[in-house]
Parts: structure tokens; C-alpha cells; sequence
């Protein structure tokens, strides 16, 4: 199933297609599912009721949040329920049967002490999912560094679309350099 992102801890069962929405229901507080979000095994936890009793409809994240934050808020992922917890390979996908599979591409992997590099120069950005923009620039992070030397930190307060607009500036002189 594709699956909209809307939240960074947790699933919400209306937000979920009915096959995966039965699953979480079904669950009792507490009780773990093995999910596949966008090919990586993550572990979840049906939230507890509230104090009120009423059942709290949503999965939290227990397991595997690396490859969760690695899936931007708003963004679409592939989820698909793993039937056995054992087995990734016996997992019920939860999409469409006629999507096609995703392409891997591997790339070189630079032999150990060769001393080359893979890339000329690389950006590394540590991303925020803060909505108010003096939230973004408090926790946006950005670096830059040539292949042979130590990362330079950007020295600038960013927002998600300065990010945007400081790494793709990057890329065009990267371009332009060939």
C-alpha cells in the first residue's frame, strides 16, 4: 500500500488503507506489528487507550525509527504488513499487484585504502521536521567538504526552502564545474 507520511512516531489507523486500518484495530495496547516501510523492517506497538478508555486507534514506532525519519513528512512510502516476524520474504504486500518492483542500483564501492574517493565533493544536510520556521533554523544543519578534506559547517540559519535552494546552488557550480 502507498501511504502518505503524516506523522515521525506513530501510524494512524484512518490514515491507513482498510486492510492495514483491520490490522491496527485489531490489536491490543501494547501488542507488536512488523511492518516493511519502503523495504526496511520496522517494529510497531499499538498506542495504549486513553484515560478515558477510549481505544487510542495507532501504532507507534518501537523499532527500525532510522529508517522511518528517513521518510519525509508528507511524503509517500510503501508499507507492507509482514504476516511472519521471522520472515521478511513471507510478507503480505499491501499494494496494488500490477505496481512494478523498485530498481536497485548498486554503486562501486571504493576499495579499502585506495585512498580515491567515490564523489569530488559531498553535502551532508541534517533535516528538520519543525512546521515554524525559527524551529527550522534552530535545527537545520548543512556541511559541505571536498573528497579529501574535513566538512566545512555552513554558518547560516536555514529553513527547509533556503536548504533547498543552498544545496541545489552547490549543484549548479558542481554542474557548471563539470
Amino acid at each position: 500500500m502507498f501511504m502518505q507520511k503524516r506523522d515521525q512516531a506513530c501510524i494512524w489507523a484512518r490514515h491507513c488503507d482498510p486492510s492495514l486500518q483491520a490490522a491496527i484495530t485489531d490489536l491490543v495496547p501494547g501488542q507488536r506489528l512488523h511492518i516493511l516501510a519502503n523495504g526496511s523492517q520496522t517494529v510497531w506497538a499499538r498506542m495504549n487507550d486513553g484515560k478515558d478508555g477510549r481505544p487510542t486507534l495507532g501504532i507507534k514506532i518501537i523499532d527500525g525509527k532510522s529508517a522511518w525519519q528517513m521518510i519525509s513528512l508528507g511524503e509517500t512510502c510503501d508499507i507492507r504488513l509482514v504476516q511472519n516476524a521471522d520472515s521478511v520474504s513471507e510478507s503480505k504486500a499491501l499494494l496494488p499487484p500490477n505496481r512494478p518492483a523498485a530498481i536497485v542500483i548498486e554503486l562501486p564501492t571504493p576499495m579499502a585504502g585506495s585512498g580515491s574517493p567515490l564523489f569530488d565533493s559531498y553535502i551532508f544536510a541534517d533535516y528538520s521536521g519543525a512546521a515554524n520556521l525559527n524551529g527550522q533554523r534552530k535545527s537545520i544543519k548543512l556541511a559541505y567538504a571536498e573528497a579529501s578534506s574535513e566538512y566545512q559547517l555552513v554558518r547560516e540559519s536555514l529553513t527547509r526552502d533556503s536548504l533547498v535552494e543552498k544545496i541545489l546552488g552547490y549543484l549548479r557550480t558542481a554542474t557548471a564545474e563539470g
